[in-house]
């Protein structure tokens, strides 16, 4: 990937200038655009530029050949477009996202720190997935300090061409990315889709461009789909990536913990799991069920061709042979992936829920209305979205996977023994988890918990 630089440029519209007193700074308000190659998403870049005035922005782009600053106002000294001594420089193998994130956390503190700016801008790589890039302003710097003590990010863009919308959803393509397994990173293929969808997810701000390219009733297909893929974000139709500069900068909208959450998501479409297939041939229905898959079972079925016709799916898999690991299930298009999520909060000592009882007692109501008494937050939940999808025929075939009465009766103990589990790499994330000293099992048996293994208990671990 081509090197990072930074760039500065003078300008103002509608941003307030930040504070010079160091003793009393301001967060450095931040912009991330996101979007494919050829989306629009330097276009917007460059509009913002040239239709601000008189404050002070700092631009971290990946490649300045794309920024064309009007000509005229650089002659007449209105526009400083230069590189400067905070930049990210000769680092090609790499996106912000993951192998220069580092670099990224150094020079945004930099610029935050020197207090010389009252805006960023960061225009992240086309193959750039939003949630690491969020991540960074969480990491803490050389001095010991997160990003997030002296800058936020105020406004999530991604940009989506509404001519190619389709074709970069069904697309079969991938790319190498860095991995995480338990604490082990390698390299695994990640399909461009996934990448696309992700970008749409974790916006605040959705920008449909090149609406003059399509016709109407695609227009308002790609809209309909991309409200169900992100029910929350603010949606806006351009031409050539003109927008209201309000509409992206300073809208201090963005909220991170709600954008990574993806109970979120599928809190908001399971809303609608029953609704009918609209004019544009959407529909969507939720999966639920309190019992486990056969892994082997759901192995098998993911390798048919079961999911053709769904255009997005997620969500919790429970399967019988893993009783820490949660499974999520990515289906974006032609591409279908289960992998190891996080840990299901059953499995946890519930003391050790957080680290005082004001934590406990948050985690404690965000699973009060999902608990069961013997199995806690474990369970089956799949969000579909999808065009003439078969939903009965697509139920059928997950039931199918479920174990059945009689093995569920024997108790998960045996289901270990029974089962043969395919998705063994699983293992690492429970082998290597930092909360695995605090899991409840204890010599082939459950523990009962410290603290009462029902989640309304009410006598706490007075310590906490």
């Amino acid at each position: 990937m081509p090197a990072n630089k930074i760039h500065n440029h003078s300008h103002d519209h509608g941003v307030k200038k930040r504070k010079t007193s160091k003793s009393n700074l301001k967060k450095l308000p931040t912009t991330v655009l996101c979007g494919f190659l050829g989306s629009g998403k330097t276009t917007l870049l460059n509009n913002i530029l040239n239709n601000t005035e008189g404050i002070r922005v700092a631009i971290i782009v990946n490649d300045m050949s794309e920024i064309s600053i009007d000509a005229a106002m650089v002659k007449n000294g209105q526009a400083m477009l230069k590189r400067t001594e905070e930049k990210l420089v000769e680092l090609a193998n790499g996106c912000i996202c993951c192998t220069l994130r580092g670099d990224l956390v150094k020079e945004v503190s930099k610029l935050a720190r020197n207090n010389k700016f009252d805006y960023l801008l960061i225009e992240s790589t086309g193959m750039a997935e939003p949630l690491p890039i969020a991540q960074a302003f969480a990491v803490e710097d050389d001095q010991g300090k997160t990003l997030h003590e002296v800058a936020k990010i105020d406004t999530m863009v991604t940009v989506v061409d509404a001519y190619n919308f389709y074709n970069q959803l069904n697309s079969i393509e991938t790319i190498q990315e860095e991995v995480r397994i338990g604490k082990e990173k390698r390299m695994e293929e990640v399909p461009i889709a996934q990448l696309f969808i992700d970008q749409i997810e974790f916006a605040n701000v959705i920008i449909i461009n090149k609406v003059d390219l399509v016709k109407p009733e695609q227009l308002e297909s790609v809209e309909k789909l991309v409200k169900r893929l992100n029910p929350h974000a603010e949606i806006i139709k351009t031409t050539k990536s003109n927008v209201e500069l309000e509409k992206v900068l300073n809208t201090e909208k963005f909220n991170f913990e709600e954008a990574q959450n993806s109970d979120k998501w599928i809190e908001e479409l399971s809303k609608v799991h029953n609704s009918e297939i609209d004019e544009y041939g959407f529909s969507s229905f939720i999966y639920k069920k309190r019992k486990p898959f056969n892994p082997q079972k759901l192995f098998e079925l993911l390798k048919t061709p079961i999911f053709k016709e769904v255009v997005r799916a997620k969500g919790y898999v429970w399967t019988a042979t893993n009783m820490y690991v949660c499974g999520m299930l990515n289906v974006v298009g032609d591409i279908c992936t289960l992998e190891a999520h996080n840990i299901w909060w059953a499995s946890v000592r519930k003391s050790k829920w957080g680290e005082n009882k004001k934590e406990i007692q948050m985690v404690e109501e965000s699973v009060k209305s999902i608990w069961d008494p013997v199995y806690g937050d474990r369970r089956i939940e799949l969000v579909f979205i999808g065009t003439t999808m078969n939903k009965e025929e697509i139920i059928q075939k997950l039931d199918e996977c479920l174990i059945s009465d009689e093995e569920f009766a024997l108790g998960d103990w045996k289901w270990k023994e029974i089962f043969t589990d395919p998705f063994d790499e699983w293992e690492a994330m429970v082998k290597n988890h930092p909360m695995k000293a605090n899991f409840k099992e204890k010599d082939g048996e459950w523990e009962d918990d410290d603290s009462g293994s029902e989640v309304d208990e009410e006598n706490e671990d007075k310590n906490n």
